[in-house]
């Protein structure tokens, strides 16, 4: 009777181990990332050399890119710097901002391919920006599931915000996309977006959070089903600023979206000093104008996202890009890239 009781808890030690195990290799660490590749765009890739958007024909400095052939060979030297890049993060996804049309992009998914990190799906998205020719777009080591081009919705916003003049404007994204890409066990909805710029002044402030709002809405019905989220881009909005609230959700009744980025989730370690704290903070950042370095580009979380990782956590990582175009002291971007780990089933 004992080696009969045995035999019946040795077989149950056996299930509860192969389940164990099963879970363990249910797991899986996964790596996003974005970029802002600086104006990855055939078309407009002067723009990587300090030239301006708009070339003029009656300026000897400009001639040689009105030739087609000098454009493709600079804009092939700019893919190979920002294909190293994107090779060295290894992402099994990552969403790129200020990168061109579907061309454009098959040339850097071939020029990665060729460094030995291969991207075999990837999604670019519309856009409306003719002035730029920018779209965004995403490369992943994972299935899409579905792939939703642009970011509907149009929202209306005051052109000046602390003028007493009453003037209305409205506005959707001219730059953004959701993929669906299959987790494990659970789907994974991405959104990629890059919102207004600073380059018309305190008008496209407003005109960046009425885009915000434009993202928020897209993203909530799937946060609101408890669905796992990651909304990500060049949003030109620092982690205080009104758009990234507006994004995140701070200003509205529904859930959150997680920061990894910042002092709230990255608090002092026990084994730092307020000094190393410090710095690894100021270190957070992915842009720099004028002397002044912030964080414009993000990567943003469901709490569904925290909630299942038991299993080492999150990490996020500022990389800097120090590859330069070929002959050139040009930077591939001037952006960083920001990269974030999590480990879920």
């Amino acid at each position: 009777m004992r080696s009969h009781s045995c035999l019946i808890w040795f077989a149950s030690l056996l299930v509860s181990i192969t389940f164990a195990i099963s879970a363990i290799e249910a797991e899986q660490t996964v790596t996003v990332a974005t970029l802002n590749c600086e104006f990855l765009i055939k078309s407009k890739v002067h723009m990587k050399f300090d030239l301006p958007l708009a070339l003029q024909a009656s300026n000897p400095e400009h001639d040689d890119w009105f030739d087609e052939g000098f454009r493709n060979e600079r804009f092939t030297e700019a893919t190979q710097a920002i294909a190293v890049e994107i090779a060295r993060i290894d992402a099994d996804l990552i969403g790129l901002c200020e990168i061109g049309n579907e061309a454009d992009v098959a040339e850097l998914v071939e020029a990665v391919a060729d460094l030995g990190v291969e991207y075999e799906y990837t999604a670019v998205g519309n856009s409306t920006d003719n002035t730029t020719g920018q779209h965004v777009a995403v490369l992943s080591k994972h299935k899409f599931l579905e792939i939703k081009p642009q970011i509907e919705g149009r929202e209306g916003y005051h052109v000046e915000l602390d003028n007493d003049e009453e003037a209305e404007k409205d506005t959707g994204v001219s730059k953004g996309m959701h993929v669906i890409i299959q987790g494990i066990t659970r789907p994974i909805h991405v959104f990629v977006a890059h919102l207004a710029s600073e380059r018309l002044g305190h008008e496209q402030d407003a005109q960046r959070v009425a885009q915000a709002s434009i993202v928020r809405r897209a993203y909530l019905p799937a946060l609101n089903r408890g669905e796992h989220v990651v909304v990500m881009g060049d949003f030109n909005s620092d982690r205080t600023k009104p758009a990234l609230q507006r994004i995140r959700g701070y200003d509205d009744m529904w859930e959150d979206l997680i920061q990894p980025g910042g002092p709230v989730f990255n608090r002092m370690k026990s084994s730092e000093s307020s000094a190393d704290f410090n710095k690894r903070l100021a270190d957070q950042w992915t842009y720099e104008f004028n002397g002044q370095r912030e964080q414009i580009d993000h990567i943003l979380l469901s709490p569904s996202i925290e909630a299942a990782c038991k299993r080492g956590g999150i990490a996020i990582e500022f990389i800097d890009i120090n590859e330069t175009i070929a002959d050139t002291e040009h930077e591939a971007t001037d952006h960083r890239a920001v990269v974030v780990r999590f480990t879920i089933p």
